[in-house]
């Protein structure tokens, strides 16, 4: 029978959630992937449709949690060995925070694993993984983003002030994170899809960067999102005690009461977005400002936080008055650095 599928998603009903986000992250990387909510029709007879996806499939990704596999997961697991040893599919184990070497099924104690960390599966491991199934190495840049969550952050009122967001774990505490272009690409990509979820159009009359990375930024949603509006340039040269700006800012001429987008790379202790915020303010008249970020610090390892105020610079963010605040990713300390060409 013909594959149909790169990759059959074997896993414990209670690890459910990690499998739905594993199973979204192969199919953007361009995976055919078999995900039993995406395929299993309601109403029918499953257990033929298991056993004829599984014929279809080029390999078998088994997820193992904490408890061990499932008792339907371990017959899809069996009949997954039988296939192995016919015709060579590839059976790999997926290694869950919380599981061990102990929670393996025995036919599957030679394999060798992809184990994820205790913040998710890392940019490296995605790679690792995607190579087993596909017995090449990726040949496009992945995003180091692995998970997404809805926060609330601040905004003015009756708008919809919840949006989601994507984690950027960083596997290696103490040192920066390197983005590639494909991770600041989908940051982008996120920032556009909040704004669209605002429910309420956002025409802007100029958008502007601070430093390179934010100029990029401000580049690609002035002519993605907002009809090719102006762009302005803030370039931020930080002293010991103070910030100041460089003469190279560029400043576009705007029509008084004109709204502002301003957009920077990532936000941690410094105050540059209330000093940048104080600057639009002196310079054009009863301006209307909103903010996007690409990175926003947790002041713990765990990214997925229940609230605004948990972050870094909330009260930054908060104080500057934005009538609306975009981020695109919650980042672990000290913090990321945006791709090579724009340090």
């Amino acid at each position: 029978m013909s594959t149909v599928f790169d990759v059959f998603i074997s896993y414990h009903s209670q690890d459910y959630t990690e499998a739905a986000k594993l199973a979204q992250t192969l199919r953007e990387a361009e995976l055919r992937v078999w995900f039993d909510e995406w395929h299993l029709q309601p109403g029918k007879n499953w257990v033929p449709e298991l056993r004829r996806a599984l014929d279809q499939s080029s390999a078998i990704a088994v997820l193992v949690g904490s408890e061990g596999p499932g008792p339907w997961q371990a017959a899809e697991v069996g009949t997954a060995v039988l296939q192995s040893s016919d015709i060579g599919i590839p059976i790999i184990p997926v290694m869950l925070p919380g599981s061990g070497n102990n929670h393996l099924p025995p036919s599957l104690q030679h394999q060798t694993p992809i184990r994820y960390s205790s913040h998710g599966i890392s940019f490296e491991c995605l790679s690792q993984l995607i190579w087993a199934i596909t017995s090449k190495r990726p040949r496009v840049s992945l995003t180091q983003m692995v998970g997404e969550f809805s926060l609330e952050v601040p905004g003015e009122r009756n708008r919809n002030s919840r949006i989601m967001i994507s984690t950027l774990p960083n596997e290696t505490p103490g040192t920066l994170l390197d983005t590639t272009w494909e991770t600041f690409g989908s940051g982008i990509e996120r920032i556009i899809h909040q704004i669209k979820g605002q429910g309420w159009r956002l025409d802007v009359d100029a958008c502007f960067g601070i430093n390179e990375a934010g100029l990029v930024m401000a580049t690609f949603l002035s002519s993605a999102q907002f009809n090719r509006c102006n762009i302005g340039y803030l370039k931020c040269i930080k002293q010991r005690s103070s910030l100041q700006l460089s003469p190279h800012s560029n400043y576009p001429e705007l029509p008084d009461n004109p709204t502002i987008f301003i957009c920077d790379f990532e936000v941690k202790y410094a105050d540059v977005v209330g000093f940048v915020a104080n600057d639009l303010r002196k310079k054009y008249v009863n301006p209307d400002l909103h903010f996007a970020v690409f990175g926003a610090m947790t002041e713990e390892r765990r990214l997925e936080i229940d609230a605004f105020q948990k972050l870094t610079g909330a009260e930054i963010i908060t104080a500057a008055g934005f009538t609306s605040v975009f981020i695109a990713a919650i980042m672990n300390p000290p913090g990321i650095e945006p791709p090579l060409e724009l340090r």
